[in-house]
């Protein structure tokens, strides 16, 4: 009698979690995923402005509101600059410093709600001086 009632009880308790699935599967559409992190195209030092150019390619998220540009040390990034959804370049003066890295991250901002970025540090690249 009892195998029987345990039965049951995981029967029941396995219909439950299978009914579930679809509600689970409607709020994570809601609530989302990060943004794809755009793709860096060029990271360059221009010598004669003595500025670093950065390039990328939009996040493949149709939902991106904002880009934001890392300046990287050691894999830490230090938020430098913020664009709009349809920038895709910026030219960071350097002042003359050395051994640069940049990341750029992708935001959805949620209606204001909240917010969402792209992982940080997944598309590091160190500025490498432009051929002549």
């Amino acid at each position: 009698m009892r195998g029987i009632q345990k039965n049951r009880r995981a029967a029941r308790n396995l219909i439950l979690i299978l009914l579930a699935l679809p509600l689970f599967s409607t709020y994570s559409s809601a609530q989302g995923e990060i943004p794809d992190t755009p793709d860096m195209i060029v990271v360059t030092v221009v010598h004669t402005t003595n500025y670093v150019r950065i390039q990328w390619e939009a996040s493949e998220d149709p939902d991106v509101d904002l880009y934001h540009i890392y300046r990287m040390d050691n894999g830490t990034g230090t938020k430098i600059f913020t664009f709009d959804s349809e920038t895709f370049e910026y030219h960071h003066m350097t002042s003359g410093l050395e051994n640069l890295a940049y990341s750029v991250t992708a935001e959805d901002t949620l209606d204001g709600s909240r917010s969402r970025e792209s992982l940080l540090g997944e598309n590091e690249h160190r500025a490498v001086a432009e051929s002549l």
